[in-house]
């Protein structure tokens, strides 16, 4: 399969590299999906049988183990993409003072790629325009620190908050796509 790859995204990743960012790391940043879940964990752990896709060994073998098996700072149960983004919920001792979980694991890891799931916490607290805000600052964030932001929709089933799911997932789609950013898609 061949993949397009934006000169937006090419740029954020150069961008990175000139500041220092490791390009074998990602970050994985989100809520209980992302945390709770064994999220790509196996691909570290080497307990994964890829079957007919096994091309994508080269993919996994560039990355470090530790960006599969890592607790991100940026991934809780409970966080939501606003969340993420106040110190509050920083743990102190590990993050700067004033220093957000996103910011600080941004700091602390220097990845190149930082993947990203949110709107199943979100959907319960606010509406669609609310989260649009919200992740928007999470990719400018993102971007400014030269990582790539690689959105994702997220996977709940069909009876769970069904219209504002749809909407959500809307404003992802429209943020990687306004963004020339990649998007994983979850749900149909």
């Amino acid at each position: 399969n061949v993949i397009n790859i934006s000169g937006r995204t090419r740029q954020i990743y150069q961008t990175g590299l000139s500041r220092g960012n490791n390009p074998r790391i990602f970050v994985k940043v989100g809520d209980s999906i992302t945390n709770n879940q064994p999220f790509m964990n196996g691909y570290g752990s080497g307990e994964y049988d890829l079957g007919e896709y096994g091309y994508l060994q080269d993919s996994i073998n560039f990355f470090e183990t530790e960006a599969f098996i890592r607790d991100s700072l940026a991934a809780e149960s409970g966080f939501n993409a606003a969340a993420v983004q106040d110190a509050i919920w920083a743990p102190s001792g590990t993050c700067n003072p004033n220093e957000s979980p996103l910011a600080c694991e941004y700091r602390i890891m220097k990845p190149s790629i930082a993947i990203i799931m949110y709107g199943s916490v979100d959907v319960q607290l606010y509406d669609a325009n609310a989260f649009q805000g919200y992740m928007s600052q999470i990719v400018q964030t993102t971007i400014n620190q030269g990582v790539i932001p690689v959105l994702t929709t997220f996977p709940n089933g069909a009876d769970y908050y069904p219209s504002q799911v749809d909407q959500f997932n809307g404003v992802i789609r429209s943020l990687a796509t306004s963004e020339q950013i990649p998007l994983i898609e979850f749900r149909n």
